[in-house]
C-alpha cells in the first residue's frame, strides 16, 4: 500500500509532463464544454466537445463559429512557435450541420449507393472527404482560420457511420430507410495562407 501511495503522484506527474497538449481555449456552449487544444509534437490543433452531466448539448453552426473566432484570437495573442499541420474536429455528429450536410449529398450523388451504403466506385473514405472538401463546409472555418494564417488545405476522414436502412436510433435529419454516411472523425488538413491566396482555391461550390 505504500509503495501505491508513493508511485501513484509521481505516475500522475510523468503523465501530465508526457502530454504534448496545450489548452489554448475553453467555454461553455449550452450544455457542453468546448476545448481548443494545442498539440506541438503532432503539429495538430484539437477541437474537442465534452458533453457534461446536465445531458446531451445542441451546438448550432453558429456557436461553433463564435467559439472558433475566441479562441483563434487567443492563439494568436500566444504567438505559437509551430506551424500547424492539421486541425482535428472530432465526431461529426457533433455538428449537425455537417453530418446533414453529408448524409443528403452521399442520397443525391450517383456514385454513392444508398441500397449497398458504399460508394458505387473507389472507397468510402475517399468520397465522404470528396463531398466535404467543398465551400459550404470549409469556407466558414477559413473564414475564422485567417485569424491564425491559415486555410483548409483538404479533408480527410476515419472510422465512418452508415445508416443501416432501419428504423433503429438516428439523429432526426437521416432517412433510416436508406443506407447513407452520417458520421466520422473529422480532420481538415491546414496550411498556411500565402498573400495572394484565395480561401475558396481548389474548393468545389
Amino acid at each position: 500500500m505504500k509503495i501505491i501511495n508513493i508511485l501513484l503522484p509521481l505516475i500522475l506527474l510523468l503523465s501530465a509532463v508526457n502530454t504534448p497538449c496545450e489548452e489554448i481555449y475553453r467555454d461553455t456552449i449550452d450544455s457542453c464544454f468546448v476545448i481548443l487544444e494545442s498539440d506541438k509534437k503532432w503539429e495538430t490543433l484539437s477541437v474537442r466537445i465534452y458533453h457534461t452531466e446536465l445531458g446531451e448539448c445542441a451546438v448550432q453552426e453558429s456557436d461553433v463559429y463564435d467559439f472558433l473566432n475566441r479562441a483563434f484570437t487567443k492563439l494568436s495573442e500566444k504567438k505559437p512557435d509551430v506551424i500547424y499541420k492539421s486541425m482535428y474536429m472530432g465526431r461529426i455528429i457533433e455538428y449537425p450541420w455537417i453530418s446533414k450536410f453529408l448524409a443528403d449529398s452521399a442520397k443525391a450523388c450517383p456514385c454513392w449507393s444508398v441500397v449497398k451504403g458504399k460508394a458505387i466506385k473507389g472507397n468510402n473514405h475517399t468520397l465522404v472527404s470528396d463531398i466535404l472538401n467543398c465551400e459550404r463546409i470549409v469556407n466558414p472555418f477559413n473564414e475564422k482560420l485567417k485569424l491564425i494564417g491559415y486555410r483548409v488545405a483538404g479533408v480527410s476522414v476515419e472510422k465512418i457511420l452508415i445508416s443501416t436502412g432501419k428504423p433503429i436510433k438516428l439523429p432526426q435529419w437521416i432517412d433510416f430507410k436508406i443506407k447513407v454516411p452520417f458520421d466520422a472523425m473529422l480532420w481538415f488538413k491546414l496550411e498556411k495562407m500565402k498573400e495572394g491566396t484565395s480561401e475558396s482555391d481548389s474548393l468545389k461550390p
